[in-house]
């Protein structure tokens, strides 16, 4: 393997672990509420494989298939600097679209709670 290859290797896996991690904690901000467990576990798991694939494909392209193991170190190296560096204050600026949709996952509990609660009382009261 040339050295180009193996730079644009190390490279490319830095850059594609810090894109995985931020990709996984823009969908946790929509998808990890309360009232959204259902489809948040399925669809983090097929992020992942999704991922996995994504990378497999950019080795093929990149390196032509030939796999080192500092390629894998280096994408958790990406995943690592993310994490200690920008998870921190994107997670700051994500924070009141967080809010805005916890509040909004309320109402329409809160709505669905209502209404169940009414047909209720309004079952009871033709039975009298």
């Amino acid at each position: 393997m040339e050295l180009l290859q193996q730079f644009q290797g190390v490279l490319g896996s830095l850059l594609l672990g810090g894109c995985f991690c931020f990709g996984f904690t823009f969908l946790k901000t929509f998808l990890n509420h309360r009232f959204l467990k259902i489809i948040w576990i399925p669809f983090q798991i097929c992020y992942c494989l999704l991922a996995a694939y994504l990378y497999y494909l950019f080795l093929c392209v990149f390196t032509y298939g030939i796999y080192n193991f500092f390629f894998t170190l280096s994408l958790i190296l990406g995943m690592i600097i993310y994490v200690k560096f920008y998870y921190p204050k994107l997670n700051v600026l994500f924070a009141p679209i967080n809010e805005k949709i916890e509040k909004k996952l309320k109402k329409i509990k809160i709505i669905k709670f209502k209404r169940k609660k009414k047909n209720k009382q309004e079952v009871n009261l033709e039975k009298n």
